[in-house]
């Protein structure tokens, strides 16, 4: 007789096996574990990061950092509240933990266009990366972001802008001051636009370019032309970012916690926007600036060079780009490197600072519409400062590890001596023509200047080993804790986007 076979038992039990599958799939991709001492905790590459718990005495949405500090036993100047409004400063932001900004909040800003050009070829050994058009004067220009051969005395190009009611404009060379005796340099190549075509100028157009006077059709090349005020007409719901920051440009072996810490405390001081110039680098750190170009906070840029003698990657020229990239988009620019910051001692952000400047300044009877960049000395943080364990308990002990994998938090020794040359600065983009790495080169106009800004009011933070030359002293060292006002909200919110990171790229 034939055994009978009990249907309803093996579905019951192939449900139950998907089931325990199911959950222990479920399991195996959470990036997320209890652990009694210390809270929530992530793994990136075999490193366990906590989130900062706060002490019992830390109220959370606590708004008043000196008390906050004060009741951490933390060190902290008394602070001065400026309540003057300065017309044309941006609102001051309160410090506090900030929570998850999600990418609907970030559509109010224009971001930077991202339309390039790759570095056409426009003419023999002259590649363009973008063009653009300038409108800051009574005449405008388009303005052509270019690699070239160095040391041309000529200023005339000798090929031509050719415009739709058939002008030809030659094409004129300003050599920046950055090439260091480079076989390459970065030029700005401008030519002007007849009034008629310019009030025509669309956010992206098509310029013309011939590379002679006579030039048939045939070899004229072609170039995207980003005009950013004509953005803003063709969508009136956004509005200019306040702050934004530009990487250029990033290459080599970059630590991806590193990444996150520096965008997530660079958001912390106000940046609304980054935009890097990727020259090279890993799968890991393409994924996380991917994952915040989702989020409309980051502007990715690939920079692929095409000659090999230039300065640093091109960086000057990637300056040049950025600083016309943001013009009309954002009110001010900041230049970094992934480790640096500029970090307000005086205020807690960007916008307090500000407004605290112009409030300074005012009353000195400078003329504070004409500032077209703010310098800042800068400091060397390298010798890391660990807290003594022994007096701790075991959650603060978790708490205190955490904290010690971030390097703005670890490192709170300093030289003494602050470094007059190796300046960054935070630029207008409207007012300023020519940027240095260190300095500004050249402004719009002869009233526009540079501020040097006292260390006591913000200085730049340089988290790498101190360099001995020019006017450097690495003899000397000093405690400063300025950057632990934020632990509590940079830990928390770098692993949290380290944790959604995680989850996009397990859904992909």
């Amino acid at each position: 007789m034939a055994p009978v076979i009990n249907f309803r038992r093996i579905i019951l039990i192939g449900l139950c096996v998907y089931i325990l599958l199911t959950v222990y799939f479920l399991l195996s991709i959470i990036p997320m574990h209890q652990n009694e001492e210390t809270g929530q905790s992530w793994h990136h590459r075999g490193n366990e990061l906590n989130f900062v718990q706060q002490p019992a005495d830390v109220v959370i949405e606590d708004n008043d950092v000196n008390s906050r500090l004060q009741r951490s036993q933390l060190p902290v100047k008394t602070t001065q509240t400026v309540k003057t409004k300065i017309p044309g400063t941006p609102k001051p932001t309160r410090l506090r933990t900030v929570k998850r900004r999600t990418r609907d909040m970030f559509q109010e800003f224009v971001k930077p266009s991202k339309v390039h050009l790759n570095f056409t070829e426009i003419a023999p050994k002259v590649f363009a990366f973008s063009a653009f058009l300038d409108d800051r004067y009574d005449t405008s220009y388009v303005r052509v972001v270019v690699i070239a051969p160095s040391g041309r005395k000529k200023r005339m190009t000798g090929f031509y802008c050719v415009f739709n009611n058939n002008d030809m404009i030659e094409m004129v060379y300003y050599e920046t001051c950055e090439n260091h005796l480079q076989v390459n340099a970065y030029y700005m190549l401008s030519c002007a636009v007849p009034e008629s075509i310019a009030r025509k100028f669309h956010d992206i157009n098509i310029l013309t370019i011939s590379p002679s006077k006579t030039a048939s059709p045939g070899r004229y090349k072609f170039i995207n032309v980003v005009n950013n005020r004509g953005r803003f007409e063709s969508d009136r719901r956004r509005q200019m970012g306040r702050f934004a920051v530009c990487i250029p440009p990033l290459f080599g072996s970059v630590n991806p916690l590193r990444l996150v810490e520096f965008i997530e405390l660079s958001r912390l001081l106000g940046s609304n926007h980054f935009t890097f110039y990727t020259h090279f680098v890993s799968k890991d750190v393409m994924q996380i600036l991917k994952h915040y170009e989702r989020q409309g906070v980051v502007t990715i840029m690939p920079w692929y060079l095409p000659v090999k003698s230039i300065w640093y990657k091109g960086q000057s020229a990637a300056v040049g780009d950025c600083l016309l990239r943001n013009m009309h988009i954002n009110h001010l620019v900041a230049f970094n490197d992934i480790d640096e910051y500029i970090m307000p001692h005086y205020n807690n952000s960007w916008s307090s600072f500000l407004e605290y400047v112009h409030y300074q300044q005012s009353s000195k009877g400078v003329k504070t519409g004409n500032i077209a960049v703010y310098r800042f000395k800068s400091a060397f943080f390298e010798v890391p400062t660990y807290a003594n364990a022994r007096n701790l308990s075991k959650a603060q002990q978790g708490v205190q590890l955490t904290m010690d994998k971030f390097v703005s938090l670890r490192q709170t020794k300093r030289t003494t001596k602050l470094s007059r040359i190796r300046t960054k600065m935070l630029a207008y983009p409207t007012r300023v023509f020519e940027l240095g790495i260190h300095h500004l080169s050249k402004q719009i106009r002869e009233e526009y200047f540079c501020l040097d800004v006292e260390p006591e009011v913000a200085f730049l933070h340089h988290y790498r080993n101190c360099d001995r030359m020019w006017d450097m002293s690495c003899d000397e060292y000093v405690q400063d804790k300025t950057a632990l006002r934020f632990k509590y909200s940079l830990v928390n919110n770098t692993i949290s986007a380290l944790k959604l990171l995680k989850h996009t790229q397990a859904s992909v």
